[in-house]
């Protein structure tokens, strides 16, 4: 199943995310990509994703973040990932 309203938070200075709050399938499409699964088009979709910060990361430690997941991924065998941006 995807997200349903009420379900997340987003904390975002740079842009309105009223559409983002009303719909989160819509910044992170859980349902769409559920869906490719479900019909076989894809593997099995984990259970978690992961949201870093934006503008404000201090690049070492976005770096270090990404290491970090890279390696969580690579441990669980991922072959794909989804990247979105707001």
């Amino acid at each position: 199943r995807g997200f349903a309203r009420g379900e997340v938070e987003v904390a975002h200075g740079g842009y309105d995310a009223a559409s983002g709050l009303a719909d989160p399938n819509r910044l992170l499409p859980v349902d769409a990509v559920r869906q490719l699964e479900r019909e076989g088009v894809i593997g099995t979709v984990l259970s978690r994703y992961y949201v870093t910060c934006g503008n404000h990361g201090i690049l070492e430690q976005m770096a270090r973040y990404a290491r970090e997941i890279a390696a969580e991924l690579r441990a669980e065998r991922v072959d794909g990932v989804l990247l979105v941006a707001t």
